[in-house]
């Protein structure tokens, strides 16, 4: 029937059709190349960034905005992808950040850490 038709956008592998029983197929795609658009005042145009990672839009999105980039942060801010005027008017502001104010029982071991890692890297989301 056309009731048990899916639309997709994209890649899509449904295990199931059926809406009361739970779907058995592929949960997610996790790919190392990704899709980020920049638009605004300062911005470079039709710039590609292809060693840009997931771990640098949180730094660059601070630094567009005029805030400060905590040192503890993972990843750099992305200067190429904006203007020289841009850049020059703007330098980027690192700001010292104590993150050992949390206690023992919030930070990881360096074993669990590394296990972290490995397992977005295994999903793709570090190389």
């Amino acid at each position: 029937t056309d009731r048990a038709k899916y639309v997709s956008f994209g890649h899509a592998d449904f295990g199931s059709n059926k809406i009361v029983e739970p779907s058995t197929g592929q949960t997610g795609h996790h790919h190392m190349v990704g899709v980020v658009g920049l638009r605004g005042p300062g911005v470079q145009p039709g710039l590609v960034l292809p060693e840009a990672s997931i771990l640098d839009l949180a730094p660059t999105i601070l630094h567009y905005l005029g805030l400060p980039v905590p040192s503890h942060m993972d990843g750099q801010v992305l200067t190429h992808a904006f203007t020289d005027a841009f850049n020059a008017a703007n330098p980027v502001q690192i700001v010292a950040s104590d993150v050992e104010h949390r206690g023992k029982d919030d930070v990881y071991t360096d074993e669990e850490e590394a296990q972290v890692l490995q397992k977005l890297r295994d999903l793709g989301y570090v190389a």
